[in-house]
């Protein structure tokens, strides 16, 4: 496993991942009370890649963690 130390372009994706969740849990609960099905389309769609977003930083997490317990 090598996970490499994080650089500026890592913390604004994080970021940005953050705020597409935010945003598509918003368009999501903004579009309860509307009937046209669009607004159900980009929240799920912006949630949907904010969730796939996430799972990249998590398995980072994960090996990164992994690699610093195994050099103890």
């Amino acid at each position: 496993m090598n996970a490499r130390p994080l650089t500026w372009r890592d913390y604004y994706q994080v970021i940005a991942t953050l705020a597409y969740l935010g945003i598509g849990i918003t368009i999501l609960l903004r579009a309860h009370t509307l009937m046209p099905t669009f607004p159900w389309i980009v929240g799920g769609t912006f949630l949907a890649f904010s969730l796939y977003r996430l799972y990249f930083i998590w398995r980072y997490f994960r090996s990164w963690k992994m690699l610093r317990r195994d050099e103890r």
